[in-house]
């Protein structure tokens, strides 16, 4: 685990934040309309989020919630999907993962939970802890070092 130390401005003094940002695969199969004719080749639908860990949000409840920020989606072929020509498998693949997705807040404890279950098994497109410095140092919020992260992890698929 690796924590990226930044500089928050808040008015005139700076404060330092760290950062513990993670990425978490979730299995969002149920809210796609996927098209009869595809359902055979689509084992399931994951969403694919970063959250910062340190962060917690009060959603109108006494359970804290991690903001989890949309990174992409990832379609996972089921075995007659993998039977697929490459170009009818790439049709798949822009047509559910080319969906856009939203920012979405989920209760620590669920999140907590896969980050537990998979934190000592091989990577299987569940959860993965970010670890790269891409952040500038200096001068920079929050905000911004989140979006920095973010665009980086677009880039550079993890899972």
């Amino acid at each position: 685990m690796s924590d990226e130390n930044v500089v928050v401005s808040t008015g005139n003094n700076r404060d330092h934040h760290t950062l513990d940002i993670r990425v978490v695969s979730l299995d969002e199969t149920r809210e796609y309309q996927i098209d009869e004719q595809d359902k055979p080749y689509i084992e399931k639908i994951m969403g694919i989020y970063m959250y910062d860990k340190l962060q917690h949000t009060f959603c109108c409840e006494l359970r804290p919630s991690y903001w989890l920020v949309h990174l992409y989606d990832q379609v996972i072929l089921s075995a007659f999907g993998n039977e697929l020509v490459s170009d009818e498998a790439d049709k798949i693949y822009e047509k559910y993962e080319n969906c856009g997705g939203t920012d979405n807040y989920y209760h620590v404890s669920s999140i907590d939970h896969i980050e537990d279950e998979y934190a000592d098994k091989p990577l299987e497109f569940r959860y993965a802890v970010y670890g790269e410095e891409i952040v500038e140092k200096n001068e920079t919020t929050y905000y911004e070092a989140l979006e920095a992260i973010r665009e980086d992890l677009i880039c550079n698929i993890l899972l």
